[in-house]
């Protein structure tokens, strides 16, 4: 069956699923504000690509998440980071049952553990300072994701759409390279971990309506009119997402 969206922003069907950890080796990407990625390195700083890949061996503990929590005009923001500050998953309060799926799909059910942050990060800084006006702050921010070498060509590709500006999913995969990969374009737009930052919300139907945000369609409203793409005037509708 294809995959759909659930009540609660569960993510059901999907066939394109992610290979969880099990101890073994895996990859996590930083997808830079231009757009390019590299793989994680601890030893990196500054911004820099990294060019090697992080592990779990046998024995050692799964990843650790350290969650904050701050609010917008439109709800509860759930703020992931790791160890070394990458920023991992941004998602709503009210949709955290589909943010734990998708954490599970990117490192196993029991790769990764949540922890309250004992400080403020950067990307929560960052995040209230977007919230606040200040719309560029959060375009520098390095985000670490897993995901398919496919979606993750389309979440580079997402932070390189400017803010105040929308594209359709036919154009994100023209983008891309893959003129004919709209549907897939789209399952991996749903399949963001880091929305806002990485701004899937920019991505709108062939007819310029709202269509696809994961966070309910009044939260892609506002996050365009804030970000100037949208007029308060103008109507949300559902049309057709191809």
């Amino acid at each position: 069956a294809p995959p759909r969206l659930a009540a609660g922003g569960k993510i059901v069907g999907s066939r394109h699923r992610y290979a969880p950890l099990k101890n073994y080796q895996f990859v996590s990407f930083i997808i830079n504000c231009d757009g390019k990625e590299g793989q994680v390195d601890s030893a990196t700083a500054g911004g820099t690509l990294a060019c090697t890949t992080e592990r779990i061996p046998d024995g050692m503990d799964a990843l650790t998440l350290f969650l904050e929590r701050t609010r917008t005009p439109v709800g509860e923001l759930l703020i992931l980071t790791d160890a070394n500050g990458h920023l991992r998953a941004v998602d709503w309060e009210d949709y955290s049952p589909r943010m734990h799926q998708l954490l599970g799909w990117h490192y196993g059910k029991n790769g990764y553990i949540v922890r309250d942050a004992a400080r403020c990060s950067e990307a929560r800084g960052r995040l209230e300072a977007y919230f606040a006006g200040e719309l560029s702050a959060i375009d520098s921010l390095e985000v670490a994701t897993a995901g398919t070498i496919f979606q993750r060509e389309v979440w580079a590709e997402l932070r390189r759409i400017p803010l105040g500006s929308t594209i359709s999913y036919a154009e994100l995969a023209t983008r891309i390279g893959r003129p004919k990969a709209v549907r897939a374009v789209g399952l991996a737009n749903g399949a963001n971990p880091i929305s806002i930052v990485i701004p899937c919300h920019r991505v709108i139907g062939a007819n310029s309506g709202l269509v696809g945000y994961g966070g309910g369609l009044h939260r892609k409203m506002w996050l365009l009119e804030h970000e100037g793409a949208l007029t308060p005037s103008a109507p949300a509708r559902q049309p057709a997402l191809f």
